[in-house]
């Protein structure tokens, strides 16, 4: 028996479109294309997350602005809670 191995696209218009492409019996490989609409409301509550984190003198905690955030800790970093945080609330549904 032959196993295929072409990505299968599922896609559902409320969350997210997903690739997954079988490389071996055990490993796959996931793509997940997120709009930045769709990514915006993490995106938020990342900068929020971060800045009840974050000590920058001048700043009351929480109270940092997002421009600042980037300078200091860095869009990668802000992107990365925003995706992490964003995959763990539609994996679990809240």
């Amino acid at each position: 028996m032959r196993e295929d191995h072409r990505p299968q696209t599922q896609e559902n218009p409320d969350i997210v479109k997903t690739t997954v492409e079988k490389l071996s019996p055990t490993r796959a490989k996931l793509t997940i294309s997120v709009t930045p609409e769709e990514l915006k409301p993490s995106i938020a509550h990342a900068y929020e997350h971060i800045a009840e984190q974050v000590t920058i003198p001048g700043f009351r905690k929480g109270k940092v602005p997002p421009p600042i955030i980037d300078q200091r800790v860095g869009k990668a970093a802000v992107l990365e809670h925003a995706v992490n945080e964003g995959l763990l609330s539609s994996t679990l549904g809240s």
